[in-house]
C-alpha cells in the first residue's frame, strides 16, 4: 500500500490514528476460559477520505484487546492476505466463516466502520466457526471519527465477557470540551435539538444491530399485556416481533405472509378494549392490487389473525380529548389520496366505521395526524406531492400548504398508467409513493404542541418520477404561527433513508423516546443486513 502524507488528512482522522497507536500498547487482563484461535479480518471501511491505513491499527488494536497469554492466540491476517485479496468486499458472514474453517480457526472477527461527515457507526460480528452462528453482534453510532475507537474496543470488551468469560480494562474517551456530560441521562429538549436547521448533538439514545431485511414499517406498543411495549415491524410479507431488554432487542415472534402480500403499514393499539395492543398491517395483494390487510392479535401462546382480508389501509392516531383512534380509509382503482378517511371502532366482530368521516382531501390516512395548534383543533397531513397540509378539523377546508417538500418514502403502489401511449401490449406503469407518517407532540412541554415531520433526501432530488433512491434522513420539528409553520429543529441525519418512525416508550424506562426504523442503501454494509432500529431523547429530565 502506498504510503499516506498525514498532513493531508482531517484532523480528526489523524486523532483518530494517534489513539489507535496508543491503545494498540493497553495491556489486557483477566483470564481466559480455554484456548482458542481467533482471526481478526481487515474491517471494511467506508469513508469519503481514504481511511485503508487505518485496517492495521485497528487489528492491531483488537489482537492487543483479545489476545490472552497462551490461552487465546490471534492469528495474523497475513496468513489469508492471498484470500483476501479474491474475495468480494465488504466480507459477509458466510465468507469469513469459510476463510476461517480454512486455516482452522475457531472465532472469526470482521466488520465495518463508516465516516459519515463526522458522524461514524462502526458494525462488527464475532463468530464460533464450529458451530457455524454469530456469538457477538455489534453496533453502534457515534458524532466524531475518534468515536470508532471507543466502539473498537468495547467491541473487544463484550467479545472478552461474552465469549471468553474473562473481564478485560476498557479505556475511557474524554468528550470535547464543549460536549462535556452531565450526570442527568435526559436532557431538555433545547440541549438535544438545536435551534434554526442545526443538527442534534447527543440525543442518541441506543441503535439496535443491523437486520437483513428492509423495514417498511415500525410500532411499539403493550403486544402481550405484560405493561410493556415490545416493538413490531414489517418487511414486504412479515411480521416481526421484538423486546428490548438491557441494551439489545431480543425476538419474540416472526410471522410469515403470503407470495403475494405486500405490506406497507403497521401500527399497534388496544383499540378493542382488552387491555392488549392489536397489530394492524396494512396489505397489498400484487397479483390484483386489492387491500387485503388483516389485524393480529396475542391469545396467550401465539399472534393470531383476529381479523383477516379487510379492505382498509389502516393508521392509529391520537386526537386531542379522545385518545387514541383506529382510522380507515379505502383503496379505489388509483385513488391513494382521494378516497374519505373514516374513523373506525370495534364493533363485536370487526372494526367498523363508526359514521364518523375525516373527509380531509387529498391525503393519504398513512399520513396524517391531529392535534391542536394555538388552540385550534386541526389535521395534518401529506399531499400527494410531499407538501405538508394543515385543515380545519371541523371544517375539513385547508388552512396553509408547504412550499418546501418533506416526507419521501421509498414504497409506491403501482397502476396501469391511462395516459401514457401504448406500444403494441405493453402498457407503460405510474408510481403513486406513498406518503410517511406525521405526528403532533408537545416536546418541550410549552402547551405548544410542533408539527414533526420525516424528511428524507433524494439523491435525484426527487426529479425521476418513477425512481427514488435516498441517502439520509431526518426528523424535523415545525412550529405554527398565523403563516404557517417554520423549522424549529432537527434532528441528526440518519444514514440511509428514514421508513417509518414513532414516539414512544421503547426501553420501558417511564419516558417516550423517537424511535426510527431505519433502511440504509447507500453505504455497503456487512453481508445482506442493511436495516435498524435507532433510540432518539425526546423527553425533558
Amino acid at each position: 500500500m502506498e504510503p499516506v502524507d498525514i498532513m493531508h488528512i482531517s484532523p480528526a482522522v489523524r486523532m483518530f490514528t494517534a489513539l489507535v497507536a496508543v491503545l494498540t500498547l493497553l495491556p489486557a487482563g483477566g483470564k481466559a476460559a480455554s484456548p482458542k484461535r481467533v482471526l481478526v479480518l481487515p474491517f471494511h471501511i467506508n469513508a469519503a477520505e481514504d481511511l485503508t491505513f487505518l485496517q492495521k491499527g485497528v487489528q492491531d488494536m483488537l489482537t492487543t484487546r483479545i489476545a490472552f497469554e497462551d490461552k487465546v492466540v490471534v492469528l495474523s491476517a497475513d496468513a489469508v492476505k492471498g484470500v483476501l485479496d479474491r474475495v468480494p468486499k465488504p466480507i459477509d458472514e458466510k465468507t469469513a466463516l469459510e476463510i476461517g474453517r480454512n486455516i482452522n480457526a475457531d472465532y472469526v472477527a470482521f466488520g465495518t466502520l463508516t465516516v459519515f461527515g463526522q458522524s461514524v457507526s462502526t458494525d462488527a460480528r464475532f463468530l464460533d466457526v464450529p458451530q457455524d452462528r454469530i456469538v457477538v453482534t455489534f453496533g453502534r453510532f457515534g458524532k466524531d471519527p475518534g468515536d470508532l475507537l471507543a466502539h473498537v474496543d468495547m467491541f473487544a470488551g463484550q467479545v472478552n465477557e461474552t465469549v471468553f468469560g474473562r473481564k478485560t480494562y476498557t479505556a475511557t474517551y474524554a468528550p470535547a470540551p464543549d460536549t462535556a456530560p452531565t450526570d442527568d441521562r435526559r436532557k431538555h429538549p433545547e440541549s438535544v435539538f438545536t435551534r434554526e436547521g442545526g443538527e442534534i448533538s447527543d440525543a442518541l439514545l441506543w441503535k439496535s444491530r443491523r437486520f437483513p431485511t428492509d423495514m417498511r414499517g415500525i410500532a411499539v406498543g403493550d403486544l402481550d399485556g405484560d405493561r410493556k411495549n415490545e416493538a413490531v415491524f414489517i418487511n414486504r410479507n412479515t411480521v416481526f416481533v421484538y423486546r428490548y431488554t438491557e441494551g439489545t432487542v431480543e425476538k419474540v415472534a416472526e410471522i410469515q405472509g403470503g407470495h403475494f402480500d405486500s405490506y406497507f403499514g403497521v401500527d399497534a393499539a388496544d383499540i378493542n378494549g382488552n387491555g392488549t395492543a392489536e397489530i394492524f398491517v396494512t396489505n397489498l395483494i400484487t397479483t390484483n392490487r386489492q387491500i387485503s390487510s388483516f389485524v393480529l392479535e396475542w391469545n396467550g401462546s401465539k399472534f393470531a389473525r383476529i381479523l383477516d382480508d379487510e379492505p382498509w389501509m389502516y393508521r392509529t392516531v391520537r386526537i386531542p380529548k379522545q385518545g387514541v383512534r383506529l382510522l380507515g380509509q379505502r383503496l379505489t382503482g388509483d385513488k391513494v389520496f382521494r378516497n374519505d378517511v373514516q374513523e373506525l371502532d370495534w364493533q363485536g366482530k370487526r372494526y367498523a366505521p363508526t359514521g364518523e368521516k375525516r373527509y380531509l382531501k387529498p391525503v393519504n390516512v398513512l399520513g396524517l395526524a391531529f392535534g391542536e395548534l394555538k388552540g385550534r383543533p386541526v389535521a395534518v397531513g401529506f399531499a400527494d406531492d410531499d407538501r405538508v397540509r394543515i385543515f380545519d378539523d371541523a371544517a375539513g377546508s385547508e388552512l396553509w400548504k408547504s412550499t418546501d417538500k418533506f416526507g419521501g418514502n421509498s414504497l409506491y403502489l403501482e397502476f396501469p398508467d391511462e395516459s401514457a401511449a401504448r406500444i403494441g401490449d405493453h402498457v407503460e406503469m405510474k408510481h403513486i409513493y406513498l406518503p410517511l407518517r406525521i405526528l403532533l407532540s408537545d416536546i418541550n412541554k410549552d402547551g405548544l404542541p410542533e408539527v414533526l415531520v420525516p424528511k428524507n433526501k433524494d439523491f435525484a432530488g426527487k426529479y425521476l418520477a418513477r425512481l427514488r433512491i435516498y441517502e439520509r434522513g431526518h426528523i424535523e420539528g415545525l412550529s405554527w404561527d398565523e403563516l404557517g409553520l417554520t423549522s424549529k429543529w432537527k434532528t441528526r441525519e440518519m444514514p440511509g433513508y428514514i421508513a417509518d418512525w414513532g414516539i414512544a416508550d421503547f426501553d420501558n424506562d417511564g419516558q417516550d423516546e423517537i424511535v426510527l426504523a431505519v433502511v440504509q442503501m447507500t453505504a455497503p454494509v456487512i453481508g445482506t443486513e442493511k436495516s435498524y432500529i435507532v433510540m432518539l431523547e425526546l423527553n425533558p429530565s
